[in-house]
Parts: C-alpha cells; sequence; structure tokens
C-alpha cells in the first residue's frame, strides 16, 4: 500500500498498489550482492560461504520486504544465511498478517470481528445454550 499526501491542497488521496511477486536473482546479481558485502552474512557478520566446516544455504532477502511496498532492485535486497533469515521471518509474519487482516476488513472481503450488539434495548439477545436468539419470538438467529 502507497499512501501519498498532498499538503497543498488540504486533501489526502491513497493509492493501492499489489506488492510485486518475488522475483529470483541472476547469477550477476548474485555475484554483485555477495561482492558489495565482502561475502559477510550482513546480520551476523559471519562468511556467509561456509560456517563451521559446513556449507551455509544462503539465501536473498528484502530489506523493505514486498508487502510493506519494497521493490525487487538490487538496493534493496541483501544476502542472509538460513539461520539468521528465521527470526526476521517470525517478526514479520506477525506484521503482515495484522496488515491484511486490517486491509481485508476495509475492502470488505472480512468480517469485522467487533462484537453483535445485544443489550436491553436491541430486538436480539445472547443465551447460553442457544446462542443469539430474538427477544421477541425466542427463534435463534444463526
Amino acid at each position: 500500500m502507497t499512501v501519498v499526501f498532498d499538503l497543498s491542497k488540504q486533501n489526502v488521496e491513497r493509492r493501492w498498489k499489489l506488492p510485486e511477486d518475488r522475483k529470483p536473482l541472476t547469477r550477476k546479481e548474485y555475484a554483485e550482492l555477495f561482492l558489495k558485502q565482502d561475502g559477510n552474512c550482513p546480520n551476523c557478520g559471519q562468511r556467509i560461504e561456509v560456517k563451521g566446516g559446513q556449507e551455509v544455504e544462503i539465501i536473498d532477502e528484502h530489506i523493505t520486504p514486498l508487502w510493506l511496498g519494497g521493490s525487487n532492485e538490487l538496493h534493496n535486497r541483501e544476502l542472509w544465511c538460513k539461520p539468521c533469515t528465521r527470526p526476521k521471518t517470525s517478526a514479520e509474519s506477525t506484521l503482515r498478517g495484522k496488515s491484511n487482516r486490517i486491509r481485508d476488513e476495509h475492502i470488505g472481503a472480512r468480517e469485522s470481528k467487533t462484537p453483535m450488539k445485544c443489550g436491553r434495548k436491541s430486538k436480539l439477545k445472547k443465551t447460553f445454550y442457544h446462542g443469539v436468539v430474538d427477544r421477541e419470538t425466542g427463534e435463534p438467529i444463526r
């Protein structure tokens, strides 16, 4: 989502933009990132070729995630070792899930989780056994 504010006209314009699909790196881009990072993981600082005598799986990470409006450009990507990506991915998943829920509620794709109003002046009543019932007829609503 990209939000553009135009303060000169005192109005707010919103533009919704779908995130790009993840594009794999070419061999040239991979080599360029490796040389730019001097062969080190930007998170832990260790060599990403070999750790403890074993080969390490290398994953290209987006600095600004695609779902937050990041791009697939080379300046927005880094090569990380796989053990360093797990905490980053799990921390982002909570935020991504919340933003998706808010977006879906806003566009009407999902119902809001606000409780149904069943006060004394309401036509509806919550009961223990039948759930929500009509106060006048006593028939279950769902």
